[in-house]
């Protein structure tokens, strides 16, 4: 079952398209890390290179590459929101980086 979700990123959209469930597992085998001490951890950049290779998809424009996004888009939008995406959890339409111009519309209907 393929989820597609669209959601915009400092003004600019993006399709994510679920892997599918055998894929999503495949790769969380690959990222999830169980250290000695038994605390787990997330290899963020082994999830962000497949996500943006397929996962997500601009509207416009080239694919996103760890090497053309400014970091705060990756440490504020897209790690917390990848991660989101694959558990199954609800995401807002739009985000925006801290420095970003946008509000979200979940923000927006608050001050309504």
């Amino acid at each position: 079952m393929k989820k597609d979700t669209v959601i915009e990123v400092n003004e600019k959209k993006y399709t994510l398209q679920h892997p599918g469930n055998r894929e999503w597992l495949k790769l969380k085998q690959e990222i999830i890390i169980v250290h000695a001490s038994q605390t787990v951890s997330v290899d963020v950049v082994k999830m962000l290179d497949y996500c943006f290779e397929h996962v997500v998809f601009p509207d416009e424009g080239p694919k996103l590459d760890l090497d053309n996004i400014d970091i705060k888009e990756i440490e504020e939008v897209w790690s917390p929101v990848l991660q989101q995406f694959f558990k199954g959890l609800p995401l807002l339409e739009s985000y925006a980086t801290s420095q970003g111009a946008t509000k979200t519309k979940e923000n927006n209907k608050s001050k309504q």
